[in-house]
């Protein structure tokens, strides 16, 4: 019986790691539709409107009650294209 179990386990951690992979196609799919039918557009905006821009298509898509809801590749494109904070450096006045 242990046998049994732990080749049940494995298909299991393997069923859940071809999910993510097919999540993560879907969602490098998704992008190179995005990036090709409104490239223009895209590249019009600043960095935080094309972020805002492409997660609101995804969701149209992959969103709760979108046409493919699917809440794996939602939440990878909302990993990828989540605001970024970032910090400025304060370098150290130099020494007179």
């Amino acid at each position: 019986m242990p046998a049994y179990s732990n080749l049940t386990e494995a298909l299991g951690a393997l069923d859940a790691k071809l999910k993510t992979l097919e999540d993560l196609a879907e969602a490098n799919s998704f992008l190179v539709s995005v990036m090709r039918d409104h490239e223009a557009e895209l590249k019009a905006m600043s960095e935080d409107e094309a972020r805002r821009v492409i997660l609101l298509l995804a969701a149209e898509i992959y969103g709760p009650g979108g046409c493919k809801a699917a809440p794996g590749v939602m939440a990878i494109l909302e990993q990828s294209f989540k605001p970024v904070q970032t910090a400025e450096i304060i370098a150290f006045p130099g020494v007179k």
